[in-house]
């Protein structure tokens, strides 16, 4: 009889545990020993080695594993020595996705199934056998509401979750801006109230005005987000063009910069509702447009996740964007006149206008290679 079995725990992990109960026997290890006595049918184990030991075959494990943890791939090392052939592997860890050809090879040596999968929010993103996902089905179906199998090498599925964050931090950069240019003031949760009455309101949106209530209270120096960066880096080692992406990892490392002796706080006047919501939605537009182009697979992977939006189900991209430009780039002006700063707005908008000219200027950087 098959046996499933958890390595990690972390805030997805805690849910798939729940929802696994009716499993009954999980076997869970955790190097940093969580209490989970809450859980009544979970037997915690001390070891890998213990975990698979204990563990009836063929195994289904699933791992939650921090990549920033140390010794991490000790332990994905461990799990696939302690498995035996016919036994399947979730990799679920938010690790760089050209990292698992190596785990690949090692499971396909001895016989073990070997899936990538992403989760993000109700949906579960996985690649590997479709016969064995097929097969597991109602395991997979304690993650998420809504499964998605992806064709391609391994970590597939790990890219499109990274191109997933780096969306979200896109976005999240968005309302950064907005914030910026309400005056980091309370007043803007009155404007992205009006907000969710239009084809943008989703996760992204209802967790921004969650947290500009304690915005306030935090300084204003960011960690860096690594999967944001690993888009990046992908989006320039394949030679897809994405600032809009990039300058979410930009503002993050700004963030922690120095700053100028006489820095000041400055006011934006100018403040308007409707320039505001509708620059929201043109960055939604060119945040799409700009995923899409980094990895075209995401397009099935956006119902249901964190960055759902009616936008993205059935909106004309480009039409979006030629009628809200305008607000775009009056939003701009006004923050470049109060002196405000509006990182990925302005970086949207340059690409904007690079698309519209029909010859750039670009022409003379040709010609200085000439």
């Amino acid at each position: 009889m098959s046996s499933y079995g958890i390595v990690g725990v972390n805030s997805n992990s805690l849910k798939v545990i729940r929802d696994m109960q009716q499993f009954k026997n999980i076997s869970v290890y955790d190097k940093y020993k969580t209490n989970l006595t809450p859980f009544k049918n979970v037997k915690m184990q001390p070891t890998v080695a213990d975990l698979t030991l204990n563990m009836n075959g063929p195994r289904t494990i699933a791992t939650f594993i921090n990549p920033d943890d140390y010794g991490y791939e000790n332990t994905m090392d461990q799990l696939i020595e302690w498995c035996d052939k016919e036994d399947t592997i979730v990799n679920l860890n938010l690790q760089k996705f050209d990292e698992n050809a190596i785990y690949y090879e090692n499971c396909k040596d001895k016989g073990i199934h070997y899936i990538t999968g992403g989760m993000s929010n109700k949906l579960l993103m996985l690649d590997g056998s479709r016969k064995v996902i097929d097969a597991q089905e109602i395991f997979f179906r304690t993650f998420a509401k809504r499964l998605v199998h992806l064709d391609g090498e391994p970590g597939t599925a790990h890219l499109i979750k990274t191109v997933h964050e780096a969306m979200e931090c896109s976005l999240y950069q968005v309302y950064a801006d907005v914030y910026g240019y309400t005056n980091q003031d309370t007043l803007i949760n009155d404007l992205l109230h009006e907000t969710r009455k239009t084809d943008v309101n989703g996760p992204i949106l209802k967790n921004a005005i969650n947290r500009m209530y304690s915005a306030p209270e935090n300084d204003d120096i960011v960690n860096e987000n690594m999967r944001t960066t690993w888009c990046a880096t992908r989006a320039i080692e394949t030679g897809v063009c994405a600032p809009i992406l990039q300058s979410a990892a930009n503002a993050r490392s700004m963030s922690r910069d120095m700053k100028l002796s006489d820095t000041q706080q400055v006011f934006n006047k100018f403040i308007d509702n409707i320039v505001a919501i509708q620059t929201i939605r043109f960055m939604y537009a060119m945040i799409y447009i700009e995923a899409t182009r980094a990895c075209p697979a995401i397009k099935n992977c956006l119902e249901m996740s964190e960055v759902e939006c009616d936008m993205y189900k059935d909106g004309d991209m480009y039409d979006v964007l030629e009628k809200t430009a305008l607000y775009a780039k009056t939003f701009c002006i006004h923050c470049a006149t109060s002196d405000i700063p509006c990182v990925s707005v302005y970086t949207a908008l340059y690409e904007y206008y690079f698309w519209k000219q029909r010859k750039t200027p670009m022409n003379f950087i040709a010609a200085l290679r000439i």
